[in-house]
């Protein structure tokens, strides 16, 4: 069943280390509803949109799409429950990324093909990140080659513990949690659904917490982050 509409309350943050304005949104649980409405375009009348199927030949919802801003043929799309798949122009068809992998039979080994949250970074292509879990222990993977082959980077809690992901779970589809600093590679944020906001300076090789748990925010946690590109 399709999972309705969230309303978001939304949290502005700017940390003195980082370069850019962090923005945070956090699902209320109170405020979790059904919306609907229409949206109108404004400025020149534009040509209509011709919208067909994409066939991923894969499994569960699509929850997300990432295009890269400078290799506009590069997109991956996320999903709830079947992983993370790779336009392929040549081919037409989308690749997916992890049918290659298994849960504690290969390495490295995934705790779910729940996608929580994919990023790109905006200043190297070839570089992508996810958030993989399944509604407990979750993890956030790093590929080199565009998903090809992937690294294990072992986001932890202040206490040590894993930190619980949930790709099938609430607000999947209100944004991404997982983000890189456009004007940074090396940082990355992660907002999570119950241990707050993460960030790393390292390309994910360590991971500190920069935010704490939200109280009332419920099973969603922090929904999405975003960063302002223009901030210095």
């Amino acid at each position: 069943m399709r999972q309705s509409t969230t309303l978001a309350s939304t949290l502005r943050l700017k940390f003195a280390s980082a370069a850019p304005w962090l923005l945070a949104a956090c699902v209320i649980p109170e405020m979790v509803g059904a919306q609907t409405g229409a949206v109108a375009l404004s400025g020149a009348a534009q040509e209509p949109f011709r919208w067909h199927n994409v066939n991923l030949q894969g499994m569960g919802w699509v929850t997300g799409i990432q295009v890269h801003p400078d290799v506009p043929d590069l997109a991956y799309v996320r999903t709830d429950v079947g992983g993370v798949f790779r336009l392929d122009r040549d081919r037409n068809s989308w690749t997916p990324l992890f049918d290659g992998f298994g849960w504690g039979v290969t390495a490295p080994t995934l705790p779910s093909q729940d996608v929580e949250s994919i990023a790109i970074d905006p200043s190297d292509p070839d570089l992508l990140y996810a958030a993989l879990g399944g509604g407990d222990s979750g993890e956030i993977f790093r590929s080199s080659d565009r998903g090809r082959t992937w690294q294990p980077l072992g986001l932890r809690d202040p206490a040590g513990d894993p930190v619980v992901m949930a790709g099938n779970g609430i607000g999947r589809q209100t944004g991404e949690r997982l983000i890189v600093d456009p004007n940074r590679s090396d940082s990355i944020f992660f907002g999570s659904r119950f241990d707050g906001i993460f960030r790393s300076t390292d390309a994910g090789a360590s991971w500190s917490r920069v935010l704490p748990p939200v109280p009332g925010t419920g099973p969603a946690g922090v929904t999405f982050v975003a960063a302002d590109p223009t901030s210095a």
